[in-house]
C-alpha cells in the first residue's frame, strides 16, 4: 500500500487497486463485530467457553477459527432461547381456550 501511495500519479503502479483477501476480510469483520458489541456482555458469554485471556483475541478478529466457533455457539444459544419463548407463547395461546371451556 505504501508503494502505491508513493508512486507518481502517471505510473502504472498508481493504478493498482488493493483489496483484502477472504481471510483478512473475515478478520476485519470479526474485529468490527467485537468493537460494536463492546459493553454488551458478549465478552462475559464467551468467557464461559474460552479462557479470559483468549476472548480479547476473539473480539479483535485475531483468532479466526475460535471466533467463528464462538459466534456460532452464541447464535445457536440465542436461537434456542428465542424459539423456546415463541413456542411457550404459542403453547399458552393453544392451552387457554381449553382451560376456559372446562
Amino acid at each position: 500500500m505504501k508503494m502505491v501511495e508513493a508512486a507518481s500519479p502517471g505510473s502504472a503502479l498508481s493504478k493498482v487497486v488493493l483489496k483484502l483477501g477472504g481471510f483478512h476480510t473475515m478478520m476485519s469483520f470479526l474485529g468490527a463485530v467485537g468493537y460494536i458489541m463492546d459493553g454488551s456482555e458478549l465478552r462475559e458469554v464467551l468467557e464461559h467457553v474460552y479462557a479470559s485471556n483468549t476472548v480479547p483475541h476473539l473480539l479483535s478478529g485475531k483468532a479466526i477459527a475460535r471466533a467463528v466457533r464462538g459466534h456460532l455457539l452464541i447464535d445457536a444459544a440465542l436461537h434456542a432461547i428465542l424459539l423456546s419463548e415463541v413456542f411457550a407463547d404459542n403453547q399458552a395461546s393453544v392451552d387457554e381456550p381449553r382451560l376456559q371451556s372446562k
